[in-house]
């Protein structure tokens, strides 16, 4: 599975918890320390869909 799935599917999972409603919030994840490399889901996007 790849990260952005990953995310993706994180992202599903809360929001259906009630952690992140609507377009608020993100999620993040370190790929790597050296270099930095981040994955971040964007903003403004409804989280459960």
């Amino acid at each position: 599975m790849s990260v952005g799935q990953r995310l993706a599917d994180e992202a599903a999972r809360y929001a259906s918890m009630g952690w992140m409603r609507g377009t608020s919030g993100n999620l993040s994840v370190v790929l790597d320390r050296d270099p930095l490399r981040l994955a971040v889901t964007a903003s403004g996007l409804t989280r459960g869909s």
